[in-house]
C-alpha cells in the first residue's frame, strides 16, 4: 500500500474507533462513522488503482526491455553490413555513429597483489583490509589469514605445531589458512581476538588463473 494513503487510512480508522467508543457524545454531530467509511472506501479504491497501475507499468517495462533485446539483433545486422560496405574506408563509420571494433586484448594472469593498509574497523572490532588494484584483469581476490598464537597450548604442554617458540620473531611462514574470496578492494574481518597478531595475504584471480601472492601484512588489535 502507498505509504501516505496508509497513514491517512490508519488515522481515519483510529478516529472511527474513538467515535464508536463514545457514541453518545457524537450523536447529532455533522460527522458520522458512515462518513469515515466513505473516506476509507475512497482511499482504498485509489490505492488499488495505484497498485494496478504499478503492475501495468512493470509489465510495459518488461515488454520494452525485451523489445530492446530483440531489436539489438537488427541493429547489429546493420552495423555489420556497414562495416563490410566501408571496410576499405572505416572512417565512414563515423557518419553512422558506429564505433570501430577494437582488437581483443589478450587476458593475462593478474600481477602480484598488494595489501595497501590494515586499519581497525569503524566499530573498533576487527580489521578493514585495503587492497591496491594492480590492473583491471582481476575477477576475484583470494584472501588467506594466519596468526601468531601462544607458544604452548592453553592447557600447557608442548608448543602448538607451526607456531613460533618463545622469543622467536613474529614472522609467520605460509601457507596460511584460506579466509575468503571477495570482489571488493576493501573487506572487513571481524573474527579476531584482541592481542593476537594476524597476517593477511591476497592474490588476484581471473579466468587465466591466480596471480602471485602479496607480501604478508600483519596487525594486532
Amino acid at each position: 500500500m502507498t505509504e501516505y494513503i496508509q497513514k491517512m487510512i490508519t488515522a481515519f480508522t483510529s478516529r472511527k474507533s474513538g467515535m464508536n467508543n463514545n457514541v453518545a457524545v457524537w450523536m447529532g454531530q455533522p460527522v458520522t462513522t458512515l462518513d469515515i467509511d466513505g473516506h476509507l472506501l475512497t482511499l482504498q479504491t485509489l490505492d488499488n488503482e495505484i497498485e494496478t497501475a504499478k503492475d501495468v507499468l512493470q509489465q510495459k517495462r518488461a515488454n520494452a526491455r525485451q523489445a530492446v533485446t530483440d531489436k539489438q539483433v537488427n541493429l547489429d545486422q546493420i552495423d555489420n553490413l556497414a562495416r563490410g560496405i566501408h571496410s576499405s574506408n572505416p572512417e565512414k563509420l563515423n557518419e553512422y555513429d558506429i564505433k570501430s571494433r577494437k582488437e581483443p586484448v589478450a587476458l593475462e594472469v593478474p600481477v602480484k597483489a598488494i595489501i595497501k593498509t590494515i586499519t581497525d574497523d569503524d566499530d573498533g572490532i576487527g580489521f578493514k583490509v585495503f587492497l591496491q588494484s594492480q590492473g583491471a584483469n582481476v575477477t576475484t581476490w583470494e584472501v588467506q589469514r594466519g596468526q601468531i598464537v601462544p607458544a604452548t597450548n592453553p592447557g600447557g604442554g608442548a608448543p602448538t605445531p607451526g607456531t613460533p617458540a618463545s622469543g622467536a620473531a613474529t614472522v609467520l611462514q605460509p601457507p596460511y589458512p584460506f579466509l575468503r574470496t571477495t570482489k571488493k578492494l576493501v573487506f572487513v574481518d571481524d573474527d579476531v581476538i584482541a592481542g593476537v597478531r594476524y597476517f593477511y595475504r591476497v592474490r588476484g584471480v581471473n579466468s587465466k588463473g591466480p596471480g602471485e601472492w602479496s607480501e604478508p601484512v600483519s596487525a594486532v588489535q
